[in-house]
């Protein structure tokens, strides 16, 4: 809000409103202006953890399995307990998760919206509580415990207010009508019925199917009509509720449809010829769910038309699209849109985050943010394609599974320029627009620490700079135009014009011509040797070209060395004196972040298999194993553990978060030695606690049937005397798998050790967890001598 606006508001208060109106001005003016776009933070939890999230599941599960009715049967009352018992620890495996976000302005925003809502509901007012998922999804779903997320992908979609009351509006009546355990109870029974029929008769028709489908369509219309009438005692207009089955229908399509720029990735001489760009997308289609045979969900349609026939009556004068603050949704509207570009980040949804990144810049075009992330796209692509051409021996590598075609719209248009670049190119592309983004932001570490590896992956395909030509941007536009006029036919790339095989068959002419099409011109501009004209002449670039090159000719030299009878001798010794005496880090101090623990049992199933409360207790003992541990070895460390948090440890629960996106990332990305998405705050969080160490450690314990073999055996040494008593022994004791493993990751040089990856026949006592605990930290701690 500019300083005219607010003055002008000002003056026109009687002096009794003057002070109030000033405090709401200047709280709106600053509710709209705490993040700054320009210079972009992703969103972290506030205020104090909500109880949810520190109470134990287990003391969650046996304070809901008193709501139990006494008078209910035996097998009803073990369903719900089952229920109680599966939904507490999976609803806190996702509260935990560091995916929730909690005490943000996008939380408050959708608190407010839910409270008018709940105006018409006051059996639910303060049983109900409202989180933020950090997904890119387009949903929101409701728990039997009265807790409903709402996911970023479905605020950065919604056109206003009032859509948003209505989703609000459907989530509550699942929670009022107990649809999570009533679905949960039916299909029970549903299997049980199906089972007991289908012994006495055979059939290939899928019954148990239909049914849980059926009455999953029946609880969703219930849910609209409930909602409904909640959103009917709001001011909210009427007139949106088409959009929000709009969202839905409509929801594979990321927020917004712009044409794409085709020379947003052309930076200084780097232009893209033309035919790396469709003429015309593909026609955006509705999603087609008029079939909802094999759905749990019933057609967007139908329940658009059961809505339109419910309010046909209706009068909507008076009724707004805006009842909270049309400034706030359009705030928190568009910190969902700028959050989202990170979800596509983490999940290697590179051309999404691009496109994103694209329509946000047309509002915000100096934002680090948004730039950095394009770069980030573009180095992970490169990264992908240079070490899948390593893998390949090949450096024309180019992928081609035409992935393009599945997208409608605009964006198509990125998916498709991207596919049409050889590796050689992309690293080209990615290095031109990382180098203009290090020009335009030179204090950002992180852009800079990417620039520098593009020129390593740069130099993984050219031995030296002769092939990039000298040349102005002047120049290489006249040259285009040039080609395009067929004055010259300089610069032609002769490597994308193939010859086309004669068609004779009537099928392939058809086939041929259902291809899609792009106008191509006559000569093609070879952008690869004109990429760098303005700049590969700099003192600088050439000096990072060859420290490039000195990296990637170091990189073959291993790599020849350890293919070598002389490199494989030296490797066996080395992983036999590893097997002998560890690692030997010589490392003093360490993180241990999250330490895991898991009870399988499949003596009753696959399905029974996870035991929720001993997965929990062994989890806590876990951690004070490891801390027990870590303090005889003499290691300097502190644990991260989302088990154990208080209320007012809302910094470690978003270290947490941000510590695990960063391991999921390097899990994916492997041995490409490539830094996450968020590794300037990663740092910070590793610096914080004076280390660049971070330890995982992990126990999965699988209680096992016993086998055909065992019983056999068992069986026979039971029908002799002197072997009787080992057979008995053989069958009481139980089968036992551990899976132990410990990963140390060093954070500054995106690096990880495995210390310990085994898999024993026996249980996890303490003893024997105790012995690999302190073999993982002396391995930390010792030197090699």
């Amino acid at each position: 809000m500019s300083i005219d606006l607010f003055l002008f508001y000002f003056n026109l208060s009687t002096p009794m409103k003057k002070t109030s109106t000033l405090l709401a001005l200047l709280c709106l003016s600053l509710c709209l202006h705490a993040q700054n776009f320009d210079n972009y933070a992703l969103l972290k939890n506030e205020g104090p953890i909500p109880a949810a999230f520190t109470t134990s599941s287990t003391d969650k599960y046996q304070a809901e399995i008193l709501k139990v009715e006494k008078d209910l049967r035996a097998r009803e009352k073990k369903d719900q307990k089952q229920f109680y018992l599966e939904t507490n620890f999976v609803i806190d495996d996702l509260l935990l998760s560091g995916k929730v976000l909690f005490g943000t302005e996008v939380n408050k925003y959708v608190e407010k919206v839910a409270a008018k809502v709940l105006e018409g509901a006051p059996d639910l007012q303060g049983k109900v509580q409202f989180y933020i998922l950090r997904s890119a999804s387009v949903n929101a779903f409701a728990t039997n415990q009265g807790i409903i997320f709402i996911n970023m992908g479905l605020l950065a979609q919604l056109e206003n207010e009032a859509q948003l009351a209505f989703i609000i509006a459907h989530e509550l009546m699942h929670v009022r009508k107990q649809h999570s355990l009533n679905m949960f109870l039916e299909k029970k029974n549903i299997d049980r019925n199906i089972s007991r029929n289908t012994l006495l008769r055979q059939t290939d028709f899928d019954e148990a199917l239909v049914a849980k489908n059926r009455y999953s369509k029946e609880l969703e219309f219930e849910a609209d009509n409930g909602g409904l009438e909640l959103y009917l005692q709001t001011g909210y207009s009427l007139k949106d509720l088409d959009g929000v089955f709009d969202v839905l229908r409509y929801a594979h399509l990321l927020f917004d449809i712009e044409e794409f720029d085709k020379a947003f990735f052309n930076k200084g001489t780097l232009v893209l010829p033309e035919h790396y760009f469709l003429d015309t997308v593909k026609t955006i289609q509705a999603i087609d769910d008029s079939d909802d045979t094999k759905s749990t969900h019933p057609a967007t349609l139908k329940r658009l038309e059961k809505i339109k026939s419910d309010i046909a009556d209706k009068d909507n004068s008076g009724r707004s699209s805006f009842v909270v603050s049309q400034e706030e949704f359009m705030q928190v509207r568009k910190l969902a849109r700028f959050e989202l570009v990170y979800y596509y980040l983490h999940y290697f949804r590179y051309e999404d985050a691009i496109y994103t990144s694209f329509l946000l810049l047309k509002e915000h075009p100096n934002s680090l943010y948004l730039h950095k992330s394009v770069v980030q796209a573009l180095h992970g692509m490169t990264k992908y394609l240079n070490a899948e051409a390593a893998e390949r021996e090949d450096s024309d590598f180019q992928r081609t599974n035409n992935s393009y075609k599945n997208i409608e719209g605009p964006q198509q248009n990125v998916y498709y320029c991207i596919e049409q670049l050889k590796n050689n190119e992309m690293t080209i592309m990615a290095l031109r627009y990382a180098w203009a983004a290090h020009q335009q932001f030179p204090e950002d570490k992180e852009i800079e620490v990417l620039l520098e590896d593009l020129f390593t992956e740069l130099a993984f395909h050219y031995e030296d700079l002769s092939t990039f030509k000298t040349a102005t941007k002047a120049e290489v536009e006249q040259l285009i135009e040039d080609i395009k006029s067929g004055k010259t036919t300089e610069a032609v790339d002769t490597t994308t014009q193939k010859e086309e095989p004669v068609m004779e068959s009537k099928y392939a002419k058809i086939r041929e011509q259902q291809k899609e099409k792009t106008a191509e011109p006559t000569a093609k501009f070879d952008f690869e040797h004109y990429a760098f004209g303005e700049i590969v002449g700099l003192e600088h670039f050439k000096t990072h070209f060859e420290a490039g090159k000195k990296i990637q000719n170091k990189r073959k030299e291993r790599i020849a060395y350890w293919e070598s009878g002389t490199g494989r001798t030296e490797w066996a010794k080395i992983q036999n004196k590893k097997r002998k005496t560890g690692v030997r880090l010589g490392i003093d101090s360490i993180l241990i972040l999250n330490p895991f623990y898991l009870k399988l049992d499949l003596r009753k199933g696959k399905d029974k298999a996870y035991r929720y409360i001993e997965s929990e207790k062994g989890q806590f003992r876990l951690s004070s194993l490891l801390e027990q541990n870590a303090k005889i070895a003499k290691l300097n460390y502190k644990v991260l553990d989302v088990q154990d948090l208080e209320t007012s440890d809302v910094d470690i629960y978003n270290d947490v978060s941000i510590l695990n996106d960063w391991f999921s990332q390097q899990s994916r990305i492997g041995s490409w030695n490539m830094p996450g998405f968020s590794q300037a705050e990663v740092e910070r969080i590793a610096k914080k606690h004076n280390t660049q160490y971070i330890l995982k450690v992990g126990v999965v314990m699988l209680h096992k049937p016993k086998s055909p073999t065992t019983v056999l055996y068992s069986a026979l040494a039971i029908g002799f005397i002197v072997t009787a008593p080992l057979g008995v022994i053989a069958l009481a004791v139980p089968e036992y798998e551990l899976l132990y493993f410990s990963v140390l990751y060093d954070v500054k040089n995106s690096k990880y050790e495995v210390l310990k990856y085994d898999v024993y026949k026996r249980a996890d006592s303490n003893s024997f967890l105790n012995s690999f605990l302190y073999e993982t930290m002396y391995q930390i701690k010792k030197h090699t001598k």
